[in-house]
C-alpha cells in the first residue's frame, strides 16, 4: 500500500521534498526550544545583565516565530500534496473501474462507491504522509538526542547503540513467528 501510494505522492517531488525538509526543521525546533527556554531561565536567575536577557528574548522570539512559520508551510504543503495526490489516486481507481464488467458492479450504489473511493484515496495518502513525517521527526529527535548523549558520556551512548542493534536483530529474528502466532 505504501509503495502504491508513494507513486502518486512522488509525482509532486519538489513539494514532497520541501515537506520532508520542513519536517526536519520543525524537528530541530522541537529539540532546540527546551534548550533555549532552559538557558533563558538560567540567565534570569544567574545573570544580572539586562542586555543579555533582551538578546535571549529576541532569539527565543525568532525561533518561536520561525517554528510557527515552518509549521504553517509544512501543513500547507501537506494539504496540497494530499489533495492533488488523492485526486490522482481516485482518478486512477475510477479509470480502473471503467474496465471492470458492469455485471460485477450492478449491485453497488454508484454514488456511494464513488464517495468511498474518494475518501479512502485521501485517507491512504494522508496516512502515508503522516508516517513519513513521524519517521522524520523521530529520526531527527533520536539523532540530536544521541549527539547530546555522546557529548555527555560516550559509554552510555555505546551502550544505547548496542541495545538498539540488539533490538533490531531480535525484531528481524522474531518478526515472522510473532505474526504467525496472531494469524
Amino acid at each position: 500500500m505504501f509503495k502504491f501510494s508513494m507513486k502518486f505522492i512522488k509525482q509532486y517531488n519538489f513539494k514532497f521534498y520541501s515537506y520532508i525538509f520542513m519536517n526536519i526543521v520543525i524537528g530541530m525546533f522541537i529539540i532546540i526550544m527546551p534548550i533555549i527556554s532552559g538557558k533563558f531561565i538560567d540567565n534570569i536567575v544567574y545573570v544580572k545583565n539586562i542586555n543579555f536577557l533582551i538578546n535571549y528574548v529576541t532569539i527565543y522570539l525568532i525561533v518561536n516565530l520561525s517554528n510557527v512559520l515552518f509549521s504553517y508551510l509544512s501543513t500547507y504543503i501537506r494539504v496540497n500534496i494530499e489533495a492533488k495526490s488523492g485526486f490522482l489516486l481516485c482518478t486512477d481507481i475510477l479509470k480502473h473501474l471503467h474496465t471492470v464488467s458492469l455485471l460485477d458492479l450492478e449491485n453497488e450504489n454508484s454514488s456511494y462507491l464513488s464517495q468511498r473511493i474518494k475518501n479512502d484515496s485521501k485517507d491512504i495518502i494522508h496516512f502515508c504522509l503522516s508516517i513519513i513525517a513521524s519517521i522524520i521527526l523521530n529520526l531527527v529527535g533520536l539523532s540530536i538526542s544521541l549527539v547530546f548523549i555522546v557529548k555527555t558520556d560516550y559509554k552510555i551512548s555505546i551502550f544505547i547503540i548496542i541495545i538498539a542493534v540488539l533490538y533490531v536483530l531480535l525484531y528481524k529474528i522474531f518478526k515472522k513467528p510473532i505474526y504467525k502466532a496472531y494469524i
